[in-house]
C-alpha cells in the first residue's frame, strides 16, 4: 500500500494509493477495514487510536459531516442515487470501526 500525492483543482490530495482487489479477489472484510483505518491513525504524528473515546468521537463526528456532504451532492445531482447509496454504505462500515477495535 502507497502513498501519493496529487492535486485536484485548488486540493492537493494526500493519501493511500492501495487499489481495490482485481477479478477474483474477495473484498476486504470489516476486521481489514478496521485494521487498516486504525494503522492510518497510529501512523499520524500524535499516534492516536480509535480506542481513544474522544478520537472515535471525533472520527464518527467527521464521517457525519462527509456523509452530509454526500447527501448534498445527492441533492444537486453530483451523484446519481445509486452512488449515493454505495458510498454511503461504505461509510456506514466505516462508522463501526471503532467498535471493532
Amino acid at each position: 500500500m502507497g502513498s501519493d500525492t496529487r492535486s485536484q483543482g485548488r486540493w492537493t490530495l494526500v493519501g493511500n494509493t492501495a487499489p481495490g482487489p482485481g477479478p477474483g479477489q474477495e473484498q476486504p472484510t470489516q476486521v481489514q477495514l478496521a485494521e487498516h483505518i486504525e494503522t492510518t491513525f497510529n501512523t499520524l504524528p500524535r499516534g492516536l487510536t480509535l480506542t481513544d473515546d474522544d478520537t472515535a468521537a471525533a472520527y464518527t463526528v467527521t464521517l457525519g459531516i462527509v456523509r452530509g456532504m454526500l447527501e448534498a451532492a445527492g441533492a444537486r445531482g453530483v451523484v446519481d442515487e445509486d452512488q449515493r447509496a454505495e458510498l454511503d454504505a461504505i461509510i456506514e462500515g466505516m462508522l463501526a470501526v471503532p467498535g471493532l477495535l
